[in-house]
C-alpha cells in the first residue's frame, strides 16, 4: 500500500485546498466566524480523504472499504440539515428574510461543494497512481476550474443598483421612496443620517 501513500497524500492536499477557495463568507452569512469555518474545512478534509482512499481501495479491490466509504459520503447529507437549521435561526433575525428558497438553495451549495471536493480528490489520486506529477498537474486545474467556474451570479448580473437618497419623514425611514422602517430615537437618525449608505437594487428581469 505504500505506493498509494503520496497519490492519496496529493489528492487529499488538492481537495482541501479546493474546500477552502469554495469558503464563501461575509458578516450576515454562516459561516462567518472561525467555528463555523473550522467546522467546514474539516468536512472539506474529511470529503478530500473519502476521494483519495477510494482509489487505492477500488484499486485492490478491497469492496469492504468501498462500502464504507460510500456510507461516510451519504452523512454528507446531514451537512445541508445543519445548514438550513442555521440559516433559519440567522434569517430568522433578519429585518429583510431571504426565504425558504434562497435558504434551501444555500444548502444545497454548502452539500454539493463537499461533493465537489471529493471529485477532485478522486481524481487528482487517480492520476497521481500512474504519475505522481500528473497527478498534481491535473489537480492544479481542478482546483483552477473550482476557483473560476463554479460560482453563483453575482448581484450586478441579475439587477441594476443605483444609490438611494436617505431621508426621515418624522420617525419612518425612507431610502428613496422605499419605506424601510420606523426609527424612534432622535440620536439613531442622526446616526443614519451621517454614516449610512442606501442603495436601491432592481431586478433586470
Amino acid at each position: 500500500m505504500d505506493k498509494y501513500l503520496w497519490p492519496v497524500v496529493v489528492g487529499i492536499l488538492l481537495g482541501f485546498v479546493a474546500r477552502f477557495i469554495l469558503m464563501r463568507t461575509d458578516f450576515r452569512q454562516y459561516p462567518t466566524y472561525p467555528t463555523g469555518r473550522i467546522i467546514h474545512l474539516s468536512f472539506g478534509f474529511i470529503a478530500a480523504f473519502i476521494g483519495a482512499v477510494a482509489v487505492p481501495s477500488v484499486l485492490e479491490s478491497d469492496w469492504a472499504a468501498v462500502t464504507f466509504l460510500s456510507l461516510a459520503a451519504t452523512q454528507f447529507r446531514e451537512v445541508r440539515k445543519m445548514e438550513r437549521e442555521t440559516l433559519e435561526k440567522n434569517d430568522f433575525k433578519e429585518l429583510v428574510k431571504r426565504g425558504e428558497v434562497f435558504i434551501e438553495g444555500m444548502a444545497q451549495a454548502f452539500e454539493g461543494r463537499n461533493y465537489i471536493v471529493m471529485f477532485a480528490a478522486l481524481i487528482s489520486t487517480l492520476v497521481a497512481v500512474y504519475k505522481i506529477w500528473l497527478g498534481i498537474i491535473v489537480g492544479i486545474v481542478l482546483v483552477f476550474l473550482v476557483r473560476t467556474r463554479i460560482k453563483g451570479k453575482m448581484l450586478t448580473e441579475m439587477a441594476d443598483i443605483s444609490e438611494g437618497e436617505i431621508r426621515f419623514e418624522g420617525p419612518n425611514l425612507y431610502v428613496g421612496d422605499i419605506h424601510i422602517k420606523n426609527v424612534g430615537l432622535q440620536e439613531s437618525r442622526k446616526v443614519i443620517q451621517e454614516k449610512a449608505v442606501g442603495a436601491i437594487i432592481t431586478p433586470k428581469n
